[in-house]
C-alpha cells in the first residue's frame, strides 16, 4: 500500500460507517451492508483458487503487452507468471465478495475489464450466469482461456483487445447486462469513459464496481467525479467504489467499512 493509500485508508475507517448498518438510513443500503458485505467461505471456489495456486507457483515467463496505467512493481515486459499473479490478482476475500454482489443482483450477464490470469472471473462464474471478460495482454489471454478450461466453466466467455474496441458492441449485442467489474486501465479519462459508456446502456439497477478507487491520484478524482452524477446510489468501500444505477432515485452516497 502506497503512502497515498495509507492516508486515505485511514481517514476512511475514521469516517465509514459499519457493515453492521450502523447509521445507514437506506433500505437497500442497509441490506447490501448486512446481507452481502459480510464474508461467507463457500467450497464452490476450490477451482478458483487452483487457479492462484498453479499460478503462482509457475516461473514461466512471458511478455506483457499493457493498455493500461501499468504496474507500481515494474516497467519490464517480460515478467514471470508467479509476478504477475503476486501484484495483480484480487485476494481470495475480495473475490468472494465479488461473486456475493453478483448474485445479489437480478439474473443478466456480467461483464469484467481485466480479465489477468482469470481467478475472478472464475468467482463470477460461480454464479452460473453469463460472464463476458476482456483482457488486452494476448499472453496473458492465453493463460487465462486455459485456467478457465481447467474449472470447466463453460458459462465463461474471454475477450481479447482493447476495452475502447470490444466494448461498444459487446454493450450493443448484451443489452441484459446489469453487473460490470472494472479492473483495467486505472486512468481518470479511461475510468469515466467506461462509465459514461456504461451507464448509457446497461439495463436498469445495474451496479458497476470499481476496483482501487484509490489507486492513484487520478483514480481519486475520477471516482469524485463519478460521485458527483445524478440518478445513482454511490458507496465508497475504499477497495472497490460501487455505483447503482436507480434512474428514478435522487444520488446518494455512502462510505462503508468493508
Amino acid at each position: 500500500m502506497s503512502f497515498l493509500q495509507l492516508r486515505h485508508y485511514l481517514n476512511h475507517h475514521i469516517t465509514a460507517s459499519s457493515k453492521a448498518g450502523h447509521g445507514i438510513h437506506s433500505p437497500f443500503v442497509y441490506e447490501l451492508a448486512t446481507r452481502v458485505l459480510p464474508d461467507k467461505k463457500e467450497d464452490i471456489f476450490d477451482a478458483a483458487e487452483r487457479i492462484r495456486t498453479n499460478m503462482l507457483a509457475s516461473s514461466q515467463s512471458i511478455q506483457i503487452t499493457d493498455l493500461g496505467a501499468g504496474s507500481r512493481k515494474t516497467s519490464t515486459t517480460h515478467r514471470q507468471v508467479r509476478e504477475i499473479a503476486k501484484t495483480s490478482l484480487q485476494p481470495a476475500w475480495r473475490c468472494r465478495f465479488l461473486y456475493r454482489l453478483a448474485m445479489h443482483q437480478s439474473p443478466g450477464s456480467l461483464l469484467e475489464l481485466g480479465t489477468s490470469l482469470g481467478v475472478t472471473t472464475a468467482y463470477l462464474a460461480a454464479t452460473n450466469r453469463p460472464v463476458f471478460s476482456m483482457e488486452g495482454c494476448p499472453n496473458i489471454h492465453k493463460l487465462a482461456m486455459q485456467n478457465l478450461k481447467e474449472t470447466g466453466a463453460e458459462n465463461a466467455h474471454l475477450l481479447c483487445g482493447h476495452f475502447d474496441d470490444l466494448l461498444p458492441n459487446f454493450l450493443r449485442e448484451h443489452p441484459d447486462c446489469n453487473f460490470a467489474f472494472i479492473d483495467g486501465n486505472h486512468r481518470y479519462d479511461a475510468t469515466l469513459q467506461y462509465y459514461e459508456l456504461l451507464k448509457r446502456h446497461m439495463a436498469p439497477n445495474a451496479l458497476m464496481v470499481f476496483d482501487d478507487i484509490y489507486w492513484s491520484e487520478g483514480m481519486k478524482k475520477a471516482w469524485k467525479k463519478i460521485v458527483s452524477q445524478q440518478n445513482q446510489i454511490t458507496i465508497d468501500l475504499f477497495y472497490f467504489g460501487l455505483v447503482y444505477l436507480r434512474p428514478e432515485q435522487a444520488p446518494e452516497h455512502f462510505k462503508i467499512k468493508l
